[in-house]
This record gives structure tokens, C-alpha cells and sequence, in this order.
């Protein structure tokens, strides 16, 4: 299986992501065909990394894939990316 590759086009906190839906909860579900892990919100849903860790601090980015979708993807904080500096 061939990796997706993205594009993060903006990055949130849960809470800055509940209050820009205006949303109380969202739920991370499973597939149970799939055992694939999505996310639920206000009748949408979204993608759940498959490196996503429970017990690591999480984000909600607004993702684009190489087709030009748009959707929204949990993931952990700084998932894949090296911190060089922080300011």
C-alpha cells in the first residue's frame, strides 16, 4: 500500500477545533470491518492517523490530498516532523 501523501493546510488544538465547529464532543470511533479508527463530529467525519497514540497530545489539521481533497485528520502533535527550534 502506497503512501498518501498530504499537505497540512491548518493545523488546530481540540479545543480551538470545538470552538470553531462549535461543537461539544468528538468521538474517535472504529470501522468494525476495517478496524480503521475515524473521527466523529456534528454528522461529519474525518481521517484518525494510523500512527495516532491515545496518550500522546493530539491536533485536528485540515488536510489536502494529491487529488485536491480536503478533509480532516487527528493525529498526534508534531507527528513526523523534527523540531529544529522553538521561539
Amino acid at each position: 500500500m502506497s503512501q498518501r501523501t498530504l499537505t497540512f493546510v491548518k493545523s488546530q488544538s481540540i479545543a480551538q477545533f470545538k470552538s470553531e465547529k462549535m461543537i461539544d464532543t468528538i468521538s474517535v470511533k472504529k470501522n468494525p470491518a476495517t478496524s480503521k479508527l475515524f473521527l466523529s463530529f456534528a454528522g461529519n467525519t474525518g481521517a484518525v492517523a494510523k500512527s495516532y497514540d491515545t496518550t500522546m497530545p493530539k491536533v485536528i489539521s485540515l488536510v489536502r490530498d494529491a487529488d485536491g481533497v480536503e478533509f480532516y485528520m487527528l493525529h498526534n502533535e508534531g507527528t513526523g516532523v523534527e523540531t529544529i527550534e522553538t521561539l
